[in-house]
């Protein structure tokens, strides 16, 4: 009965009232994540917040809709006093040093953090039609835009020969950006054999994400300019299920499988 239905159940919106709906939202995400390493607790607050716009306008047997949401992803993480990954980004730093000099010059990380987001914007054009009473079917398209950032660094300090020596603390910095785009089909069904079931399904095909990566700056060997990896959105299949025990009384159930053989994650197992 909102306009959001045309992501979860696109055939379902010619169970709707004729007119034009449309639906503006925001999800505010907590996010309270630590780790610990030797004894050591890393942990980040930054909450999320994801806006989704839905527009759906519903005419007799007919229907037409669009919508602008976040299919994956929207979470950022601001590990201020580091994680385990620019910790060991700083090991890393100090052993490659140290190799080189021939002696122990550096032994201290004295500071390091990280910020990372990850956000899918997804596009969807559809529409939907009412085979009869009991059946709809709907088709749509659907425009992925993928965007993950990541910034972080690390500041090593020396050891006692290390200032002996002259050399001072040495500051490392990785900022680069990987994007990629896509397109997926999504068709649905909507099935209403009573009055009071109702049974939704949809089937959004793989999403081929081909990113690149965008070095803005690198001190250290972890990132390639230009670099292009494989990593699909999977297809999924989606089953929804509504029975009216009384006006007032509603049961729904939900089910969502995907298909994580069908994508190309560069190569990786499933």
């Amino acid at each position: 009965d909102s306009a959001d239905a045309v992501v979860y159940n696109p055939a379902g919106v010619t169970k709707m009232e004729d007119g034009l709906y449309v639906n503006l939202s925001n999800q505010y995400i907590l996010k309270d994540y630590s780790h610990t390493v030797d004894d050591v607790e890393y942990n980040q607050d930054t909450p999320s917040y994801i806006t989704s716009l839905f527009g759906l306008y519903k005419q007799a047997r007919w229907a037409g809709f669009v919508a602008f949401y976040i299919p994956c992803g929207g979470g950022k993480v601001e590990y201020e006093e580091g994680s385990a990954t620019t910790l060991s980004l700083g090991q890393g730093y100090m052993a490659g040093i140290n190799a080189l000099a021939g002696a122990t010059l550096y032994d201290t990380i004295k500071n390091h953090h990280l910020e990372a987001e990850k956000i899918y914007y997804g596009f969807t054009l559809g529409g939907a039609y009412a085979l009869n009473d009991m059946v709809s079917v709907s088709i749509g398209a659907r425009y992925i835009d993928a965007q993950k950032e990541t910034e972080g660094s690390v500041t090593i300090s020396p050891s006692a020969l290390g200032q002996a020596l002259g050399p001072t603390d040495r500051r490392a910095v990785v900022d680069y950006e990987e994007t990629a785009d896509g397109w997926a089909g999504i068709v649905g069904i909507n099935i209403a054999p009573t009055g009071k079931l109702n049974i939704g399904l949809r089937y959004e095909t793989n999403t081929r994400l081909d990113f690149e990566t965008e070095v803005d700056r690198t001190d250290l060997p972890v990132v390639t300019d230009g670099a292009k990896a494989r990593r699909d959105l999977p297809a999924l299949f989606g089953l929804g299920a509504a029975y009216t025990f009384m006006p007032n009384l509603k049961l729904e159930a939900s089910f969502v499988y995907y298909l994580n053989e069908e994508a190309d994650w560069n190569g990786a197992e499933d």
